[in-house]
């Protein structure tokens, strides 16, 4: 009986990407709906020679190479774009990375067949010439092909540089976990001028912040991974990172949020396991504060209100805010995205 269920959910999620496809062939507004998609006619590249042998390597490289602001722009992407990377994501998926190449490449990025502790992952890295800004701006991303431990789990570091070492969390938390996606955002929150509120960035194009810029391909990205997990099943770790400057109340504390005024059975469960995690001495490793929980603490400007992914997950959504002396140390940060991805596996 376990056997055959086993089977069941194996043969099902391999048939995702091509339901997915085929969903996805009629609201595509730039590259399905009559208009070319963003191609040309060149052969496809697929490179297997990753310059890196590890996840948390190739992510600490990459956000080491982003120009700090106010040097690396960020280029807004049209809706074909936006569409390419959808496709690329599906194909990639389903282990087929030619075609993932073929929308890619023509946008200055390159597809890597990589292997991580778990599996296949396709990688989706922007080209980046010598001495040189990124072109786009729109982040590295990793795309597990084929089954994956945990296959509904999706994590994200919207705020490299910003939040110093919060990709370093979202990293391991992926390789740990076999997740199913992976994305680090490729340019600093504050670029081309924007330093607005959240709602201005929601209705400016030109805003990098990815946490608040629907029209970008972060998410994009987020949103077809969200497709590709188990239905309705979808579960995302968001990293984020706090200065205790600006909230002296939390004395430290690592802030949940499900993106909620109010917690959720996973964000409960997310602060109970850091809680519960012990430090070298013994004695708990986090002091927590959850959104929505009635304490001495006050989190609540942190509880990621108008956060767009979490605004269009169908499914779990945990967002944690680590203090800066847990991201600077990494045992604690391992420690932490560890019990993280603990309280939000299958």
């Amino acid at each position: 009986m376990e056997w055959d269920r086993r089977r069941s959910l194996r043969s099902s999620r391999h048939l995702v990407p091509v339901v997915v496809l085929v969903s996805l062939a009629g609201i595509l507004p730039g590259c399905m709906a009559g208009a070319p998609p963003c191609t040309d006619t060149s052969e496809p590249l697929v490179r297997t020679d990753p310059p890196f042998q590890d996840v948390e390597t190739w992510v600490s490289a990459f956000v080491d190479s982003i120009p700090t602001k106010p040097r690396q722009p960020y280029d807004a992407p049209e809706p074909c774009e936006q569409d390419g990377f959808r496709l690329a994501a599906v194909h990639a998926s389903a282990g087929d990375l030619r075609n993932a190449a073929k929308y890619l490449n023509p946008m200055g990025y390159d597809v890597f067949d990589f292997t991580d502790r778990t599996g296949r992952v396709a990688v989706f890295a922007e080209q980046k010439s010598e001495g040189k800004p990124y072109e786009h701006g729109w982040g590295l991303y990793f795309v597990g092909i084929g089954s994956r431990k945990a296959p509904s789990l999706l994590v994200e570091a919207p705020h490299p540089i910003f939040d110093t070492d919060s990709e370093h969390l979202a990293a391991h938390a992926f390789d740990i976990a076999g997740a199913l996606y992976l994305g680090i955002a490729g340019t600093h929150r504050y670029v081309n001028g924007f330093d607005g509120d959240a709602d201005g960035c929601m209705t400016d194009t030109k805003c990098a912040d990815m946490s608040h810029q629907p029209k970008s391909i972060f998410e994009a990205m987020h949103g077809i991974s969200l497709l590709l997990a188990l239905p309705g099943r979808a579960r995302v770790y968001q990293s984020h990172g706090y200065g205790a400057e600006n909230h002296e109340s939390l004395n430290g504390a690592q802030a949940v949020s499900a993106g909620l005024r109010e917690p959720t059975d996973r964000s409960k469960k997310v602060a109970q396991a850091l809680r519960a995690a012990r430090g070298p001495g013994g004695g708990p490793a986090f002091g927590v504060c959850l959104v929505g929980e009635p304490s001495g603490q006050d989190c609540t400007d942190l509880r990621a209100l108008e956060n767009v992914q979490a605004r269009s997950t169908n499914g779990d959504f945990i967002h944690v805010e680590a203090s800066r002396p847990v991201r600077a140390d990494q045992n604690l940060r391992n420690l932490l995205a560890e019990a993280v991805v603990d309280a939000m596996r299958d």
